[in-house]
């Protein structure tokens, strides 16, 4: 309700006023004076009313956009916004007026304001408008001007001072050198972020250029959001040989545009490349070479491309270790040509060449100067570079002994292979390789000795062994043996040789032995013979003499047995022994021992001397006393039906230890079926006749009988069982083949349903007629089956279900136990019935449906869809409740406004929805209905519920259209981003949604999606593509959304944009114009007539000029180029066999595989045209296919077995060109003559497998027999003598280089000692080969010889390069639990299965860490933490042996053994501690003046763990989402504005914030107060605002450590809302003071009042003022409004101003005359007549006088007043425009010790300062310095800056601020000190 409408117009209270006037001076004229209570009533209520009318009568604009501000993408259209007036009479028709071009439109009627075109802040940063408004019941119009500030959006892209730059540098540029400078990037947005310059590799297309972010640093110099400064410098070192041409791809983005630019670098090339070696080589000469002789040259070329010099070689030993000193007088180098050649004869043997080769150093050094002489000298213009010279020995010396004569005396009895005592032979050659190796020989004596290694190479050292000792007897001769040692080159051609002479002295020795005669003795004695019978006399003679001879033998017995005998030591006699039982028990026994072989000793010198052995047999001869025995006592067996023999066999068997007596004779002696004999000789039972299974007597089918054996004497005996197997030749039959049953589905388990019956002919008693039933398949465990009866039942948890499974065929088995097994099968059908158990439902539960609410009732909108599993169910469909329906605002529709429940209906039977009703979408436009669907045919019935959702769409059908436009013509190579056309299109009923293009073939352009405006998108080339076209689409925003399209056709205009450019200097290729058309002609052609044949002139070479624009030669451009023409091959040549016949022999025993022939084509041809693949014709000389050809080679191969097979084969080849492909073929004949073989192959029998293994042991001496071979051949003559050898390296050889083969005898020995860790196996290809004419045949076995292992290798670590272990890297989650494998430290031991011990030697000092000494696991002993100890470093040693202490003696071996090694246990840290606030509690406040996004405090958590970082929430206490928290930063600011929470009663806000790290949190508690203007205090500090800024924490600290007299804190918590800049009393900005808005909150939570606080800090200055002076604080007082000043008038004064202003206002009207006199005209308009008399006309003139003083003062005092509104919102302008633009502060040094820091600590992280010097200014600044950077909107001006001065009170925008986001804090904080000094 208008606040006026109650009150009466001013046109009402003018009138009344003057009738008042008029009846004052009525009385006046009846005598009434002034001081009459009437005359003063009148007085006081015209007064009253007077007051009332200025006051409320004043026509004047209330909202006319003083307070508004607008963002340059506002779009067009209604800006909702409305001006109003107050004061008005009547009707107000509004108006509007701007300077250059009109941007607003005002609604004449409502004052709405509307945007009627967009504004762009660049053009128009803001815009004067002037607003009119007119009161038609007055007649009055008023103006108000405002200026709008147009807010700025990032809509501009950032831009290069060029879009293209170009510089130019030396390649030897050095790395850091600016190689562009003063890169300039501008913005011309404000509100955009920093702009970001970076070198982005992605925005260029070329891979050349890839590289260029890496060679070449972006640097900055400065950088804001409006400019980027910066510079160029080279990064990485630069060649024009590697890359003359980089373009640099440079991207500037400021938060929301980029713009991409580029750099192009040019390479200057520069001589700095050093010349390199095309020809280094090393060479092999032989010695002997003379002097002058040519041995290799060197070629070096310049490494510079351009102008390269020449080059000049010399000798240079300083680039090799080992330069030999005389190099110069070995070799010469060509200084030009760079030829080597000799300056001396080689010999290889001398000083010089006794290595063999010289490494000569080579430098290449280029000419700077060759008048001058002057070469290159530093490392741009030498080269270095080693070749060798290699030289090869020649046989110039041979093999000499270094001792030629030896003298030695050895015993007779020397052992063999006894080396000769003091005979060394060394023998030297000092040739190398074949020409120092020789042979030892003997001259003779080889019998008895031999020389050991039988063969030497350079120089050798040898022994002489004894060969055979036997040889060697003093008493037979010789005595002394002379004879020479000769080692002899054998792999010579001159075979040299040298001499020495060995003489050998034998001694004498006692070295004869006793001899036995007979040597042996053969004796015989009866096994019961008594002791001391003699058994025989044994003698020995000697031929020594003495003790040592006959004399002294004495004569011993050996061997199993001999305890049964004795001997006499001295004659020799040997006789039984003394037993107690003669012929049994342990005595002599025939049957326990029928032989005794005894030893009998003969040892020489009293039985101390040498001993021989002889042996003595003795018989022991048989004596019957033994009765026969069974081997086994009970015998069985089994026989089939209608045989006669068991099986098995049945042969009892009894054994007689007696040799003497009758032989055992068996019999049956209990036997009653007398079915059964028995062999008396042998023992074997067999039946009488073929037996029946009826006949056995026992019940299992067995005969049971007793056998007996005797040897005439004795008796034993034995019993025989014999089971009849009866033959299972009937199986069982089941009574019938299907069987059927039915059950319903709910049955049970255990239900028996039916029998099967089975009948087997075979006899019921054996297991053949025994029959046992078993389902085979088919019962899913849901039927069991009785094995003996057949019944078949349900399982014990069987279940059955209709809908899953309506029957069950199963496959019953009958089987007989018999043997074979016999089975038969019948078919059990099982019928599941169905129940009608289940409940129908509906697919899906919640359905879903849309109609269009202009659809027919009747409409079928949806079928709904219901299952039922069940067989029988008939279903039927409802709807029922509860049904909802919600209008298009998402209210709920209330049923008995709108009843939407019969709005459809549904076809119980098919399930079809139907519309019942016409349909309303604004009523309700989702329906939610509720279903069911019954089985009517259940008992009782059965009933599924769903939910059908019908959503009622609202219909469009009026499309946009696009408005007309034509085709367009564009030129080709327009930047991107360049306007070409606007395609818009208008909708009838709805608006347009988007613009696309759907297609657009060429992607050349892109649409706006709300503007329709079309910008080029890619580069567009007319060379590429003449014409285009697109399709554009529009869309509305009805439903259904409805679509037009358009189609636009593009000519592309073309630009001479091109030169025709060769890209290389030499062509094999034609030169191009990218132009076309004018632009681009030339073509190279064939001449007529011209015959091009590749196989003659494979290139043609021609120069040429190409020049464009032949008709326009003002334009023209030419080039000229030398083009080479390189002609394509064709295939035109067939292939050509190199002879047309080829012939060959082999014989049929040829192995499969062996290549007979090759056969060659060529092909004149090239590439692919000249590949050739040869083919064997089919149908030709060879059907069986006993030969192939190699497709690529031509070898023809021998490709079956040709054996028995001889003859003449003949057949066709041929040669197909392209790979076997090509059209060209041609042919050649191969005949191949088999011959038949006349020999046979060998046949291997040692080793008989083809692929054997032998083993032997590693380490093992030279020499050592390895194996022996054999192979037998039974052909004749040389055709059945077999040579062994091996087939090795493609040749028959009886050698390698580990194993050596007799090929006589087959036996392979060792060549090497082998080392199973170097090699552990060798695969040897044996051969026996025969020596048959005209081929040898040979036979192959593959022997492999596997190395054992010895323990000769220590364990070793993983090693790196350098030799020394790597170490092993574990990491370890200190949550890891004790015990748990954690790694492991593994060594390798080249030996074959090493067993290894791990030991942990140092660095596990306290026990955190086990390690298994087996397999090498680390375990983890004890808990680690990484917060304790984040790494520990163990030493591991590896060992063969379990106790092993030398590395504990021996402390260096740690560092250089390879089986230690170091393991570095990493500990990862895990979330196992939860964050920490550092504060259990925090407090802060907030000012309802504060904008949205004002940060209020700062919580902080730290975590231990570091893990992920911890985020921040807040938990509870957040009142109505009022405030938000960082949460990454843990900054607490508001969401909203707090005046609406103080209007709600909230002064204070308890919060609980949890800090987080994803697993773990810690929780604290922060209280938040709400402060107003009426709780602050307004602190005057004589120190610039930005000073106190930087001092707020401390203010607040010392104002907090205020106490009271008991000591107590005065404040709890102190609070700082703004710090400003001062304002004077005089409405003057001060930027050298502040003003410092503080609030205080008690201990109690209670926030002062501004007077409150006010008072407490003014006692507490009384009481102690140096924190006040600390602070500089200037005054205290309440921060109030400004004050109001208000003019003393006197009020008559103001009363008759008043009086006249209405007297004239009224006498401006048109009076009615009566009688002379004016009437004025009242409320009723009935005239009023007014006399003249004096009184009035003294009073009128009185007021005249006044009138002009009057005017004079209320003029005075509206521009005084104006003049302060004006420079308040000049100030406020001045701030804004302030903020947006700031310009670096001034900062006057502070004298106060508060703000120089040295008396307070900050807790905030070091400040970086950057130091900026400005000259002293004498004049102060005319416009205040900025002291915060924030964007403050025209609302919140007076909460920022100061309160509202306007009398009507602050006025409030109908727009919210937009909400900002609190800006989180860098990591550093950069910050501008200004320096003054004083010039």
């Amino acid at each position: 309700m208008d606040r006026y409408e109650d009150l009466p117009n001013p046109r009402e209270i003018q009138v009344l006023v003057l009738k008042l006037l008029w009846a004052s001076s009525i009385l006046t004229s009846k005598g009434y004076t002034m001081e009459h209570p009437i005359q003063q009533a009148i007085v006081t209520v015209a007064f009253l009313l007077t007051i009332l009318h200025s006051v409320y009568g004043e026509f004047e604009f209330t909202k006319f956009m003083q307070d508004y501000s607008l963002f340059e993408n506002t779009p067009e259209g209604p800006l909702n916004y409305t001006l109003q007036t107050t004061g008005a009479t009547g009707q107000v028709l509004y108006n509007s007026k701007v300077d250059v071009r009109d941007v607003f439109q005002v609604n004449a009627q409502t004052g709405a304001v509307s945007l009627i075109r967009m504004i762009d802040r660049e053009d128009e940063p803001q815009i004067a408008v002037e607003f009119i408004a007119y009161d038609v019941g007055t007649n009055v119009e008023i103006r108000r001007p405002i200026t709008i500030q147009i807010r700025d959006v990032n809509d501009e892209n950032p831009q290069f001072s060029s879009q293209t730059m170009k510089t130019s540098l030396p390649e030897n540029t050095a790395v850091g050198t600016t190689v562009y400078a003063n890169l300039q990037v501008t913005d011309v947005d404000f509100t955009n972020s920093k702009l970001i310059v970076t070198c982005d590799p992605s925005v260029t297309s070329a891979p050349q250029y890839k590289d260029s972010c890496n060679k070449f640093k972006l640097n900055i110099d400065s950088d804001s959001n409006k400019n980027w400064i910066g510079h160029v410098t080279l990064a990485e070192p630069i060649d024009y040989e590697v890359q003359a041409f980089y373009q640099i791809p440079l991207a500037a983005f400021d938060g929301r545009q980029t713009q991409i630019g580029s750099i192009e670098v040019s390479l200057i090339n520069v001589q700095d490349t050093p010349p390199y070696f095309t020809r280094a080589v090393s060479t092999t000469v032989t010695e002997g070479i003379p002097a002058g002789s040519f041995l290799e040259y060197v070629e070096a070329v310049d490494g510079d491309r351009e102008n390269a010099r020449e080059i000049r070689y010399e000798l240079a030993c300083d680039i090799i270790n080992l330069c030999h000193h005389l190099i110069d007088q070995l070799v010469r180098l060509d200084p030009v040509s760079g030829n080597i050649t000799t300056n001396v004869t080689f010999d290889r043997e001398s000083q010089d060449l006794i290595i063999g080769y010289i490494d000569l150093g080579i430098r290449a050094r280029e000419v700077i100067n060759a008048s001058a002489n002057i070469l290159g000298s530093n490392p741009s213009t030498t080269a270095y570079t080693t070749i060798r010279i290699n030289v090869v020995d020649a046989n110039d010396n041979s093999p000499k002994f270094a001792i030629t004569q030896f003298n030695v005396s050895i015993a007779e009895d020397i052992p063999n292979q006894s080396p000769l005592p003091s005979v060394i032979l060394t023998v030297s050659d000092p040739d190398l390789a074949n020409n120092a190796y020789f042979e030892f020989e003997l001259s003779n004596y080889n019998a008895e000795f031999e020389v050991s290694p039988s063969n030497g190479q350079g120089q050798t050292t040898a022994s002489i062994l004894i060969k055979d000792t036997n040889l060697i007897n003093y008493e037979t001769g010789p005595t002394q043996y002379i004879f020479d040692v000769i080692a002899r080159e054998t792999r010579t051609t001159e075979r040299r040789s040298g001499v020495a002479k060995v003489i050998v002295n034998v001694i004498d020795v006692n070295d004869n032995l006793p001899t036995f005669n007979p040597p042996n003795y053969d004796e015989r004695i009866v096994e019961t013979a008594p002791g001391g019978t003699i058994v025989v006399t044994v003698t020995a003679t000697d031929p020594d003499s003495g003790i040592l001879g006959n004399s002294g033998i004495r004569f011993g017995l050996l061997g199993d047995g001999s305890p049964l005998f004795k001997i006499d030591e001295v004659s020799g006699q040997v006789t039984v022994a003394n037993c107690p039982t003669p012929g049994s028990g342990f005595c002599i026994d025939y049957e326990q021992k029928s032989r005794y072989d005894l030893t009998v000793t003969a040892r020489d010198s009293g039985g101390s001397g040498q001993t021989v052995t002889s042996n003595l047999v003795i018989h022991i001869d048989d004596v019957n006393d033994n009765s026969p025995k069974f081997a086994t006592r009970n015998y069985i067996s089994y026989i089939e039906e209608l045989r006669t023999v068991p099986n098995p066999q049945v042969v009892v068997v009894a054994t007689d230890p007696d040799n003497v007596g009758g032989p055992i004779s068996y019999s049956l002696i209990q036997e009653s079926t007398l079915k059964w004999q028995i062999n008396s000789a042998t023992g074997n039972i067999t039946a009488k006749q073929p037996i029946l299974y009826d006949d056995a007597p026992g019940v299992n089918g067995s005969f049971i009988m007793t056998v007996q054996a005797s040897d005439g004497q004795y008796v034993d005996t034995g019993t025989v069982t014999i089971y009849v197997i009866d033959l299972n030749n009937n199986g069982p039959k089941f009574d019938i083949s299907d069987y059927y049953g039915k059950i319903n589905e709910k049955t049970l388990g255990n239900h028996y349903i039916l029998t099967v019956r089975a009948q087997d002919k075979d006899s019921p008693t054996s297991d053949a007629g025994k029959i046992d039933y078993s389902i085979n398949t088919g019962a899913f465990g849901k039927f069991v089956i009785n094995t003996a009866s057949g019944d078949i039942s349900t399982s014990p948890d069987a279940t059955f279900d209709f809908d899953v499974k309506k029957e069950y065929v199963m496959q019953v088995l009958a089987r007989d136990r018999g043997r074979p097994q016999q089975t038969g099968t019948s078919t059990v059908t099982i019928e599941i019935t169905d129940e009608n158990n289940k409940d129908p439902f509906f697919v899906p539960s919640t359905m879903r449906a849309e109609v269009y609410e202009n659809v027919a009732i009747g409409y079928s909108l949806f079928k709904v869809s219901a299952q039922d599993p069940d067989d029988n169910s008939i279903l039927r469909f409802a709807f029922t409740e509860p049904k909802s329906a919600i209008n298009p605002d998402g209210v709920q529709v209330n049923k008995n406004i709108y009843d939407y429940s019969d709005l459809f209906a549904v076809d119980p039977v098919a399930g079809h929805v139907l519309t019942n009703a016409k349909l309303d979408r604004d009523k309700a436009s989702v329906v939610t209905l509720t279903m069911t669907v019954t089985d009517t045919n259940a008992s009782p019935q059965q009933t599924g519920t769903g939910t059908l959702i019908i959503n009622i769409l609202e219909y469009n059908d009026q499309a946009p259209e696009f408005l007309p436009h034509s085709n367009i013509t564009i030129d080709e190579e327009r930047p991107i981003g360049t306007f070409v056309m606007a395609l818009l299109a208008k909708d009838q009923d709805d608006a347009i949604a988007e613009y696309s293009l759907p297609y657009n073939p060429s992607n050349f352009f892109a649409i706006g999606f709300q503007t329709g405006v079309l910008s080029v998108s890619s580069r567009i080339d007319f060379e590429k593509i003449e014409q285009t076209y697109f399709t554009a689409l529009v869309y509305d925003t009805g439903v259904p959304r409805l679509s037009a399209s358009t189609t636009v056709y593009v000519t592309i205009r073309n630009i001479n944009d091109n030169s025709p450019i060769f890209t290389q200097t030499s062509y094999t290729v034609l030169a191009n114009d990218a132009d076309k058309g004018d632009y681009g002609v030339g073509e190279i052609t064939v001449a007529p007539g011209a015959v091009l044949d590749r196989e003659t002139t494979p290139q043609i070479d021609v120069q040429v000029t190409a020049y464009d624009s032949p008709l326009d030669a003002s334009v023209r451009r030419f080039t000229n180029v030398r083009v080479y023409i390189s002609l394509d091959d064709i295939n035109d040549n067939p292939p050509v066999f190199t002879q047309s016949n080829y012939v060959a022999t082999i014989i049929e025993t040829v192995p499969v595989g062996i290549q007979v022939l090759q056969v060659f084509a060529t092909d004149a041809d090239i590439g692919y045209n000249a590949e050739i693949a040869y083919t064997i014709s089919n149908n030709t000389g060879d059907p069986t296919g006993f030969f192939s050809i190699a497709e690529k080679s031509g070898r023809i191969r021998v490709a079956k077995s040709l054996l028995r097979n001889s003859g003449v084969y003949t057949f066709i080849v041929q040669a197909r060109d392209q790979d076997g492909n090509g059209p060209y073929t041609h042919t050649a004949h191969v005949q191949i003559t088999v011959l038949e073989a006349t020999n046979s192959p060998p046949r291997w029998v040692i080793p008989p497998d083809q692929n054997m293994t032998v083993s032997v042991l590693e380490n093992q001496y030279l020499g050592m027999i390895v194996y022996d071979v054999h192979a037998e051949d039974s052909d004749k003559g040389n055709n059945g003598i077999i040579d062994y050898g091996f087939f090795a390296g493609g040749i028959f050889t009886n050698q390698t280089d580990e194993f050596l083969i007799n090929s006589i005898t087959g036996v392979i020995s060792a060549r090497i000692v082998y080392d199973r860790e170097k090699v552990p196996r060798y695969v040897l290809l044996l051969m026996a080969k025969d020596r048959g004419t005209p081929t040898p045949l040979d036979a192959t076995r593959y022997l492999t010889i596997q190395i054992k292992d010895v323990n000769d290798n220590i364990p070793k670590f993983p090693q790196l390069q350098d030799g020394s272990t790597r170490p092993i890297q574990i990491t370890v989650s200190e949550n890891v639990n004790v015990g748990d494998k954690i790694g492991e430290a593994i060594a390798t031991d080249d030996d074959e299965n090493p067993k290894i011990y791990y030991y942990i030697i140092g660095g596990n000092e306290k026990g955190k860490f086990s390690l298994d000494k087996t397999t090498g696991v680390m375990k983890l002993a004890a808990a680690v933490d990484s917060e304790q100890q984040k790494q520990y470093i163990l030493d591991v040693h590896a060992t063969n042996n379990v106790s092993d202490y030398t590395v504990i003696t021996n402390r260096r071996k740690r560092a250089l053994s390879p089986d230690i090694v170091q393991v570095i246990i990493n500990i990862r840290n895990t979330n196992d501690a939860p964050p920490e606030f550092e504060q259990s509690s925090y407090t802060g406040c907030i000012s309802t003046r504060a904008p949205i996004g004002q940060s209020i405090v700062t919580v902080y958590a730290k975590d231990q763990d570091s893990f992920g970082g911890v985020q921040y929430s807040i938990k509870s206490g957040n009142s109505d989402d009022g405030l938000e928290i960082g949460i990454n930063t843990g900054v607490i600011y508001n969401r909203k504005l707090m005046a609406d929470f103080i209007s709600r009663g909230v002064n204070q806000f308890n919060l609980v914030v949890r800090a987080t790290d994803n697993q773990l949190s810690d929780e604290s508690d922060v209280l938040i107060f709400v402060t107003q203007e009426g709780n602050e205090v307004e602190l005057v500090i004589t120190q610039p605002p930005l000073e106190v800024r930087q001092f707020v924490d401390q203010i607040k600290t010392t104002f907090e450590s205020l106490k009271n007299s008991d000591g107590s804190s005065v404040f709890k918590f102190v609070c700082i809302s703004a710090v400003r800049d001062h304002v004077t009393s005089g409405e003057q900005q001060d930027s050298y003071w502040s003003d410092v808005y503080l609030s205080a909150i008690s201990s109690t939570n209670y926030i002062y009042t501004g007077e409150q606080l006010l008072s407490i800090l003014n006692a507490q200055k009384a009481s102690n003022t140096e924190p006040f002076d600390l602070l500089y604080i200037k005054s205290l007082g309440v921060a109030d409004d400004e004050p109001t000043y208000v003019v003393d008038t006197p009020a008559m004064v103001v009363m008759i101003i008043i009086l006249i202003f209405f007297y004239f206002k009224v006498a401006d009207d048109e009076p009615t005359y009566v009688d002379g006199t004016p009437a004025m005209i009242v409320a009723d308009d009935e005239p009023t007549y007014v006399d003249g008399t004096p009184a009035m006309v003294v009073m009128i003139i009185v007021l005249i006088l006044l009138f002009f003083v009057i005017i004079f003062v209320i003029v005075a005092c509206y521009c005084i007043r104006r003049s302060k509104q004006n420079m308040k919102q000049n100030l406020i302008q001045r701030r804004n425009s302030d903020r947006l633009q700031p310009e670096p502060p001034i900062v006057i040094e502070s004298l106060h010790p508060m703000y120089d820091n040295k008396g307070f600590v900050s807790e905030e992280p070091a400040v970086q300062y950057a130091t900026v010097q400005k000259t002293f200014m004498d004049t102060r600044p005319r416009e205040p310095v900025p002291q915060e950077q924030e964007i403050v909107g025209p609302e919140s001006i007076d909460a920022v800056i100061c309160d509202n001065d306007d009398d009507s009170g602050s006025s409030q925008s109908s727009t919210p601020p937009t909400p900002r986001r609190p800006v989180e804090p860098e990591v550093e904080d950069f910050r501008i000190e200004t320096e003054v000094y004083e010039e």
